[in-house]
């Protein structure tokens, strides 16, 4: 009963039929649900005697959750405090919700095409939305000048996807695993069916005209080919070409992308802003939400944005909780077994999020943590514990990545300021 739960939780977080449907228009459908499947997941755990709570995965989210708190507390903001963690504690709950439920390859896998049929739903109104100018839900097409030049139109959807950056990000992580579909070792039919959607889902991300959209859809191709051919060498050199093909054929706008139009510049400003927030507050950052009260601009950087409003202590955690989830699937890669393209899937897609995330601010996007949620639900189905459990050693390199993403991102930030400002 909680697997059936979970994917309508799943369905309001996507379809988010709450916000457009006459009828239950205005009901916290997604916390009704969440409450359902999460008294099923309970009751079900007193029968198996067995509950995901203390895997490392789910500690660290909690840790993340008490820095949140943290960033606020430090400056005696107690009601921000609260507040943020109430806010944030619903992809706690989510992430929660999806490791005790998907615990099963079966179950695993049936999740997984549930959400690429979510997307490929939403990808299918985004077109119909192009060629009519407004959505299923009601929703106008996006107008907007870029840059003084043309005005561009961009699809949209409501709820966590009424962004075009979010939405492009959505269609993404789809297409992460149609690709990893196509190239497996499936039948034929499944190669087919995965073509035609992928194609789908290329058509409604041309239509979202979302840049960061398109490298991560170009990130995501070439660290699929990287991570599948033993050649790394022609693996990188087929990824590049094919990475590039996408960049080509994708929006105008793609080729408007350079360090000193108004818009790049703005974003390094941000980024420059951001370092001096962690600057002034290093242990816990500024405070959750905050950064905007710092600066005019969000950091257009989700890796900037967590550093500056939760720290060196929060950014730590957070860099954590990804290394863990890419330990685990790189090892869960190695078992070859029926979550195999799967779990390819999720490293393609996980990996084209974060590339796109360091050009966007998505660290607390309820779609990323959707992502982390499939990873760590698949590494616990395919490892024994002692296989994804975290020592000193795994610490320590979770401190050299924090600071030298702090440290290249710190150096990009003042060669840009120096080359165009």
């Amino acid at each position: 009963m909680s697997f059936i739960l979970l994917l309508l939780y799943i369905s309001a977080i996507y379809i988010r039929p709450q916000e457009w449907v006459s009828a239950i228009y205005g009901w916290p459908l997604i916390n009704i649900l969440a409450i359902l499947t999460a008294i099923c997941v309970f009751f079900e755990a007193g029968m198996k005697q067995r509950l995901r709570l203390k895997e490392p995965h789910m500690v660290l989210l909690l840790a993340f959750l008490g820095a949140i708190a943290m960033s606020h507390l430090s400056h005696a903001y107690f009601g921000g405090a609260w507040e943020s963690v109430l806010k944030f504690s619903a992809n706690v709950i989510m992430f929660f919700l999806f490791i005790n439920v998907l615990d099963s390859e079966k179950k695993i896998k049936i999740a997984i095409w549930f959400l690429i049929l979510l997307t490929l739903i939403l990808a299918a109104q985004g077109i119909y939305q192009w060629h009519n100018g407004i959505g299923w839900a009601g929703q106008p097409i996006l107008q907007c000048s870029d840059e003084g030049r043309d005005i561009i139109r961009r699809i949209t959807w409501v709820g966590i996807f009424e962004d075009p950056n979010d939405l492009a990000l959505a269609l993404v992580v789809a297409a992460g695993f149609l690709v990893s579909f196509i190239f497996s070792k499936a039948n034929i039919l499944l190669k087919i069916i995965s073509a035609i959607a992928l194609a789908v889902l290329m058509q409604a991300l041309y239509y979202t005209n979302s840049r960061g959209g398109y490298l991560a859809m170009a990130a995501t191709v070439g660290f699929f080919f990287l991570l599948r051919m033993k050649n790394k060498i022609l693996a990188s050199v087929i990824g590049g070409i094919l990475a590039f093909a996408v960049i080509i054929v994708g929006p105008a706008r793609m080729s408007q992308i350079t360090a000193a139009e108004s818009s790049a510049f703005g974003r390094i400003d941000a980024w420059f802003e951001g370092f001096q927030m962690l600057k002034s507050a290093p242990m816990f950052g500024v405070g959750y939400g905050m950064f905007t009260d710092y600066h005019s601009l969000t950091a257009h950087n989700s890796y900037i944005l967590v550093a500056a409003e939760e720290g060196l202590v929060g950014f730590f955690i957070w860099i954590a909780i990804i290394y863990v989830c890419f330990k685990g699937l790189f090892k869960s890669a190695d078992k070859k077994n029926e979550l195999s393209s799967c779990i390819s899937g999720i490293e393609t897609g996980l990996f084209g999020f974060l590339c796109a995330s360091y050009f966007l601010s998505r660290s607390y996007v309820s779609l990323f943590y959707i992502i982390l949620a499939l990873a760590s639900a698949a590494i616990f189905t395919s490892l024994k514990k002692e296989e994804y459990a975290v020592n000193f050693k795994d610490m320590r390199l979770v401190g050299a990545l924090t600071m030298g993403i702090l440290a290249i991102t710190w150096l990009s930030t003042r060669v840009s300021l120096r080359l165009f400002g």
